[in-house]
């Protein structure tokens, strides 16, 4: 330690630094007693010309004080968040179809066998507006349209040079396409349950309210009160995943999209 050196050899260590004398003045602050604290020549140049620390030292203080001031607010934050009520998958998917005049963007639909996994792939774009109208145009890997203008129902293959049309049946209350066209409120037909989150999405499942629909198991995935994907089963087993891109709430759509007319030489069954 400091205290106990002779002056000469604190002369030699560190010059009487910081006045550059030794003798009667070292020993002065080698014995000097501020507040019960001993200080050396050492640890009154700290004292006195070290600023930094000092600040250094109160910055600090200042951030322990900040810290305890945002975990007091995070406690609180803590104790009453389970008295704020939280929107369920059930409570997104009925805001998302209240007031729903359309929807459009592009999707894609696969084919799920027993595992889950997509056996048949397609791709298109799709537009859906109130009053039962919608349209579905795949575009890959073949060329097919789904439309219907409120009243009636066409497919159009082109492979098949072939348009099929008939009457909007009533079963069709109970699909996804009448729901989010907005001609069925989801409440009427269906009733609704939370599912267990799956893929990174929240599942709302459904139950037909009516006993013949076209199809069953109807599931809506929701990310953020954003419709991403829809899955069901239909008539015959197959069960459908459609996954849906970048979507458009209640957009300008123009009604001529629902009037398809198909091109020359196409064989059309049905009025």
């Amino acid at each position: 330690m400091v205290i106990g050196m002779s002056s000469n050899r604190l002369s030699r260590n560190s010059g009487c630094f910081p006045f550059n004398t030794c003798g009667a003045k070292s020993e002065f602050f080698r014995r000097y007693r501020h507040k019960n604290v001993l200080f050396t020549p050492q640890v009154f140049y700290r004292k006195t010309y070290a600023i930094e620390p000092l600040r250094a030292l109160t910055l600090k203080s200042l951030l322990l004080q900040l810290e305890t001031i945002v975990m007091r607010h995070l406690l609180l934050m803590l104790l009453f968040a389970p008295l704020v009520a939280l929107a369920s998958p059930v409570d997104d998917l009925r805001a998302l179809t209240k007031d729903l005049r359309s929807l459009s963007g592009d999707f894609t639909q696969a084919t799920v066998d027993a595992s889950g996994k997509p056996t048949k792939t397609l791709s298109g774009t799709f537009s859906i507006a109130k009053g039962g109208k919608f349209r579905f145009d795949y575009l890959k890997p073949y060329r097919q349209v789904l439309v219907s203008d409120g009243a009636k129902f066409s497919t159009y293959d082109a492979d098949l040079a072939q348009m099929t049309v008939r009457k909007l049946e009533s079963s069709l209350a109970a699909t996804p396409l009448a729901v989010l066209s907005g001609s069925t409120p989801i409440d009427s037909v269906f009733t609704l349950a939370n599912a267990a989150e799956a893929d990174g999405l929240q599942w709302v499942a459904t139950t037909a309210k009516q006993a013949e629909t076209a199809v069953s198991d109807l599931r809506f995935g929701l990310y953020g009160g954003v419709l991403k994907a829809l899955t069901w089963t239909d008539l015959y087993g197959k069960r459908t995943l459609m996954k849906f891109g970048t979507l458009t709430r209640n957009g300008t759509v123009n009604d001529a999209e629902f009037a398809f007319t198909p091109p020359a030489g196409t064989d059309v069954v049905g009025q």
